[in-house]
């Protein structure tokens, strides 16, 4: 008799993967604003990021910004120049927090984001994303 079940996927979270990342990521470079506590002045400070790539689930990006991992920070991202048509709100804001933080140059770093819920589970958002993997897609075609 055969036993479908051993046969099947498994998705264990404790057994090691290639890959750890659960989204497909896509390069799309866009100015986001990160809000992040700032020890130092006992305040939150507002700077900017760029990211170089980005999924429904979080995005890697390039701010000044002296985050830490484990941090939880604010991300803020304006929908400026997206079709009136697509229906989105003029912007999405929510929590990430830090998975991966490496210093490029002096104060350039590298942050891997894990998008919150906020972002996760909104249908808004799922459909941002996908406007901006087309855009992406028909940019490397262009090229």
């Amino acid at each position: 008799m055969r036993q479908p079940y051993v046969e099947a996927k498994w998705d264990d979270p404790f057994e090691t993967r290639d890959e750890r990342r659960s989204v497909d990521r896509f390069e799309f470079p866009m100015e986001i604003s990160i809000t992040a506590p700032d020890s130092n002045h006992r305040t939150n400070l507002v700077g900017p990021g760029v990211t170089k790539n980005i999924s429904m689930g979080g995005a890697f990006l390039y701010t000044k910004h002296d985050v830490q991992t484990n941090q939880r920070v604010r991300v803020r991202m304006d929908l400026d120049n997206v079709p009136l048509a697509l229906c989105l709100p003029t912007q999405f804001e929510g929590d990430a927090e830090v998975i991966h933080v490496r210093t490029i140059d002096g104060r350039l770093r590298g942050v891997a984001l894990r998008f919150s819920d906020s972002f996760t589970q909104s249908m808004e958002f799922a459909l941002y994303v996908d406007y901006l993997r087309n855009l992406a897609a028909a940019s490397s075609v262009a090229h």
